[in-house]
């Protein structure tokens, strides 16, 4: 799903302006009036969702924070280039599939380490600080989070998920791998492939050893058969 030009740019207005505004706003300074605040937030919450640039980057981990309530769905996403370390801090979590990592585009913005929004109606922004100075909390007002929000619906369905739900969601997440997919679906041979790609006939026949283990298939014409029925690939 793109963002149509009109929701995106207010989105983006609304939430730099907020930005520029931080000093207006409610803020709690240091670790423990920031947990403090965001335990009065979320105790009574029913949504949360999180944005947040990576795990451990901002000057509280608003996703480590809210693992300790579970009586509310939770949704967390990453900007793009923390999905290596989004899967290996977070990929074996029992929540992982609540967690995706932004396509490139869907970056947090620059002066906000992350932004917790409660319910569509408050959103608990995390600006971004010097290293050694105490993280400040500044609490936003519905408008902000409902533009937050509205900007985090837009990038989740087109955001990586850390836990493929299947073996082929994985190997659509290497651009190589998926241009094999889409030329063995359509049954071109390995050296046509090898050839067009640029790439050694081995190694191209590695990649779609790997293919053929992923789709359970015993020869590369079954595998090419079995993608070919998944819309995923036959979209592209």
């Amino acid at each position: 799903m793109q963002p149509t030009p009109i929701t995106a740019a207010r989105t983006s207005t609304t939430v730099r302006a907020a930005a520029d505004r931080f000093a207006q706003y409610e803020s709690a300074t240091g670790r423990r009036a920031v947990s403090a605040t965001l335990a009065d937030l979320l105790r009574s919450a029913r949504t949360a969702v999180i944005w947040q640039r990576s795990p451990g980057a901002a000057a509280l981990d608003l996703w480590d924070f809210a693992l300790a309530w579970h009586d509310f769905d939770r949704r967390a996403l990453f900007d793009p280039e923390a999905l290596d370390s989004c899967r290996e801090l977070l990929g074996g979590h029992p929540l992982a599939e609540h967690v995706r990592v932004a396509e490139t585009g869907g970056e947090l913005d620059r002066q906000l380490d992350a932004v917790l929004v409660v319910d569509r109606r408050v959103a608990a922004m995390l600006p971004r600080t010097p290293e050694n100075d105490p993280p400040t909390l500044v609490i936003g007002d519905a408008v902000v989070a409902e533009a937050v929000a509205a900007a985090f619906d837009l990038v989740w369905p087109s955001a990586r998920c850390l836990r493929p739900a299947n073996p082929i969601d994985e190997m659509l997440e290497s651009n190589l791998k998926r241009e094999i997919i889409r030329r063995l679906a359509e049954g071109e041979k390995d050296e046509a492939i090898a050839r067009s790609l640029n790439v050694s006939l081995r190694t191209c026949r590695r990649h779609i050893a790997d293919i053929m283990s992923a789709t359970d298939a015993v020869s590369r014409f079954q595998a090419g058969f079995r993608i070919g029925q998944d819309t995923r690939v036959v979209a592209w």
